[in-house]
């Protein structure tokens, strides 16, 4: 991920507006309808498990910029997400999930560049939670 990028993340989920819980079910929709499959991974309480969504990937984007805040975070999910039972093969389902939401939250303003940048900040998330 380079620092464009990481400023393309910033600016359009800014854009976005305030972070709800809205967006974490609409990702667990799109989720789901992806690879139904995965819902046996959450024993949690929907409202629940969107809201803590909807938290994590405000703090991924608000610190890009700070990867001694960033890593250990998302290396501890990596630990825990592990013992839920999510395997590699999980990661690509979920990063469907997460454009196809935030395309959707985005509309007009979804452009290659965007695109790019999400994805690109999602692999990084995702390399790191393989990693740990």
């Amino acid at each position: 991920m380079t620092r464009d990028q990481a400023q393309i993340v910033e600016d359009s989920f800014s854009a976005i507006g305030p972070v709800t819980l809205e967006m974490g079910e609409a990702f667990y929709e799109n989720l789901f309808e992806i690879a139904p499959e995965l819902r046996k991974l959450f024993s949690r309480e929907a409202i629940e498990q969107a809201m803590r969504f909807s938290e994590v990937l405000a703090f991924t984007v608000s610190n890009l910029r700070a990867p001694e805040r960033l890593l250990p975070i998302i290396r501890g999910l990596g630990v825990r997400h592990r013992e839920l039972g999510v395997a590699a093969e999980h990661f690509a389902p979920f990063k469907v999930a997460l454009l196809k939401t935030l395309q959707d939250k985005m509309q007009d303003g979804w452009t290659r560049d965007v695109e790019a940048a999400w994805s690109s900040t999602y692999d990084m998330v995702a390399s790191e939670m393989l990693a740990a």
